[in-house]
């Protein structure tokens, strides 16, 4: 990002959290609801609150498209917000709702629209400010499972501080994550990301992706480094043919990015940084040997674990569980190290045997003899590999 002034980047940064909210609301939509909600229960008081309280759930009125700052969002406190801002439009928007006369019933509309207006300001204000309103600390709309300096002072280093200028860059960051699946969004440095993000949209218009997009299993879905390794493989399986594609391999290269994971127990919501991914791609990804054995190992796990899951689904889904636990362990030496690191392997390999053991399904472990190969080949020129 290069933008200016300061009132420029927060205006920029203002339109990015805009972006991200959806109304799902139109102004008679709106009225339609609020009658609906009051003839089922005409004790409904004239707010936001929670079903059965407040004449409108906020989470029927707005939704956070991305999903990992949805998550991050405190809802209670921005109904609170919406409230003291708003709270004598919504019972304006009441005390009429039933109204039959034409003119009423236009300036009914006019209200809805008023509130809906102002519900999508006030809601970006709210983000904005739970991501600058701290200073010299962390927040976790701007980085996952971080607390405040009041709150855990022993969590920071005594000279550690975080400006304005790095908060922003923090929250940026975030808010510019591809999102994949509900649990996990990545960014990367530099213009790798501006890459990718043009990339989903003239693939699938849209700007996050699922699973299916890149080959993903369920039980990938909460593992942040296999979920980046399928990425950077799907990445580059677009772009095998494009003219561009030496400029694109280059971006990727020198690209680090940070890992956001949010998954379903808010104690474990954190962020991973990765470095530059210039060892990975230069010893595994332009090396086809060495690509194909890795696409390989994460399609066979995939067919093992899905035909043993199918057979005994209560039973067998925590050892399929600790089975991607350790890919994951493995999938960070890689994009880290750009090596194997075998302890892992081997648990990998030895609870997919007793799977296949115990329930008759299909295991292809010619994955390891191909990683065997491809990892003992220490240039191209020696064993003949070619790069490409």
């Amino acid at each position: 990002m290069s933008i200016g002034s300061r009132e420029e980047v927060m205006k920029f940064l203002g339109e990015k959290v805009s972006e991200m909210i959806e109304i799902k609301k139109k102004a008679p939509e709106l009225l339609d609801y609020i009658r609906e909600n009051l003839n089922k229960n005409q004790k409904l008081e004239p707010v936001i609150g929670k079903k059965g309280k407040g004449v409108i759930v906020l989470k029927d009125l707005i939704e956070v498209k991305h999903p990992i700052l949805n998550k991050l969002v405190d809802y209670g406190n921005m109904s609170r917000k919406l409230n003291n801002e708003l709270g004598d439009l919504i019972k304006k928007m009441v005390d009429q709702i039933n109204t039959k006369e034409r003119a009423d019933l236009k300036m009914l509309v006019s209200l809805a629209e008023e509130f809906l207006k102002k519900v999508r300001e006030l809601s970006v204000e709210f983000i904005l400010r739970g991501m600058l309103e701290t200073e010299n600390d962390l927040r976790p709309l701007m980085m996952p499972g971080s607390v405040g300096r009041t709150e855990i002072p022993n969590l920071y280093m005594p000279m550690e501080r975080y400006s304005e200028k790095d908060r922003i860059k923090l929250a940026l960051q975030l808010l510019e994550s591809v999102a994949i699946g509900n649990y996990i969004s990545v960014h990367f440095e530099g213009r790798f990301q501006e890459y990718l993000e043009q990339l989903i949209r003239s693939k699938f218009d849209r700007m996050y992706l699922e699973g299916k997009d890149i080959k993903a299993v369920g039980w990938e879905m909460d593992k942040p480094f296999v979920i980046l390794l399928r990425l950077i493989l799907w990445v580059y399986s677009q772009i095998a043919e494009k003219g561009d594609r030496e400029e694109i391999i280059e971006m990727m290269k020198s690209s680090s990015g940070v890992i956001y994971f949010t998954p379903g127990d808010k104690e474990r919501y954190t962020a991973f940084f990765f470095p530059q991914l210039n060892r990975f791609v230069d010893t595994w990804l332009l090396r086809k040997n060495r690509r194909n054995a890795l696409e390989e190992m994460l399609n066979s796990l995939k067919v093992t674990s899905s035909a043993a899951y199918e057979k005994e689904k209560d039973v067998i889904k925590n050892q399929i569980e600790l089975i991607y636990s350790y890919l994951n362990l493995l999938a960070i030496s890689l994009i880290e190290r750009a090596s194997i690191l075998w302890e892992p392997l081997r648990k990998v390999v030895d609870l997919v045997i007793d799977l296949a053991g115990r329930y008759d399904v299909p295991a292809n472990f010619h994955f390891i003899k191909m990683l065997g190969e491809a990892y003992g080949l220490e240039s191209p020129q020696r064993s003949g590999e070619q790069s490409e």
